[in-house]
């Protein structure tokens, strides 16, 4: 074999080679393309945490998400001889108060312990009159007194020592006198000073023409 021809193999032997090493070659990216993609992706992220921080202050300002805010409810209705039982399930309870389950009728109220402490319910009436007003609690120490308002009435009373949380008996606080069929809402809030009492109920119970 002649030298040019070695030559020429050789020269094909290297663009060969060569060929090889272009495409086996990886092209390197320019400054700073790499950091592009996990910046992007840090800015998605902060973006998504601040949707979902809006989405969860919305949810907390719903009605009922937040205990300070209570859902409404329903207000509660007569019975057929006009009595309105206000049970302690049923109530909205702002300050401290707490409603222990554990008590009969589903639950009573306790953690009476600040003047801000307060249970109120809505109901309505059948027919305008006079009302006296009960209230079912317990008293383990000591008389307990209440106030209670409706309508801008302020009734004020006591629930006598019952000597046990345990023992429950009915207490008249006074008399209401609503002035016409409707919706009201009733609050009663503790005096001070503040003893142990639970509540289970407040009633309602309407009085012939005249009674007080």
């Amino acid at each position: 074999m002649g030298g040019a021809a070695v030559g020429v193999i050789l020269l094909l032997i290297g663009t060969v080679w060569a060929v090889i090493a272009i495409r086996g070659k990886s092209p390197q990216p320019p400054a700073g393309a790499a950091a592009a993609p996990a910046k992007a992706r840090d800015e998605e992220g902060d973006r998504d945490q601040r949707l979902w921080g809006n989405l969860a202050k919305q949810v907390d300002q719903r009605p009922g998400a937040n205990p300070a805010k209570p859902p409404p409810r329903k207000p509660i209705l007569p019975g057929p001889d006009g009595r309105i039982t206000l049970p302690a399930p049923a109530a909205i309870l702002r300050g401290t108060l707490l409603l222990d389950t554990s008590a009969p009728r589903g639950g009573a109220i306790v953690h009476w312990s600040s003047p801000g402490d307060c249970g109120q319910w809505e109901f309505t009436v059948a027919k305008a009159g006079d009302f006296a007003v009960f209230v079912t609690a317990s008293a383990p120490r000591a008389a307990a007194a209440f106030t209670v308002t409706i309508d801008k009435q302020t009734i004020p009373g006591k629930a006598d020592r019952t000597g046990d949380f345990k023992v429950y008996r009915p207490f008249r606080l006074g008399t209401a006198h609503l002035v016409k069929p409707g919706s009201y809402r009733l609050e009663i809030r503790p005096v001070n000073p503040w003893v142990p009492v639970n509540l289970l109920d407040v009633k309602l119970l309407p009085l012939p023409p005249g009674a007080r």
